[in-house]
């Protein structure tokens, strides 16, 4: 491991810890959802539209896995989000991570990043 993908790890303890209540450790809703330039509302409107047999903490797991995965390529979270939120994906049908995760195709999604069959970049 390098000294950028230390940093980039390093910085994704520090997000997870910024979006977990410290006494349950579960995700905050609102607090991920402003690491994700959405409100509350929209976040759960995503949820929702996943399907309401989806728990939350899953639908949270999942981004934050896509998320994982993309950092450590980018060791950079600022341009982790925003490859997350608006990076047309060629091999997904042009759709983003973030629809990619709405649709429940996460999985597939980061096994994909981590074969390194996707690079994590802004076009």
């Amino acid at each position: 491991m390098n000294a950028n993908q230390r940093a980039g790890s390093i910085e994704f303890l520090e997000f997870l810890a910024d979006i977990s209540n410290p006494a349950t450790g579960e995700i905050s809703a609102d607090r991920l959802a402003t690491w994700l330039c959405h409100t509350q509302s929209d976040l759960n409107a995503q949820w929702r539209l996943r399907g309401m047999n989806v728990p939350w903490a899953f639908f949270a797991d999942e981004i934050l896995s896509v998320l994982d995965a993309a950092q450590d390529q980018t060791c950079d979270l600022e341009v982790t989000v925003e490859w997350y939120l608006r990076q047309p994906l060629e091999v997904f049908g042009k759709l983003t991570p973030e629809q990619l995760v709405t649709h429940g195709r996460a999985r597939h999604l980061v096994t994909a990043i981590r074969a390194r069959e996707i690079r994590v970049f802004l076009q």
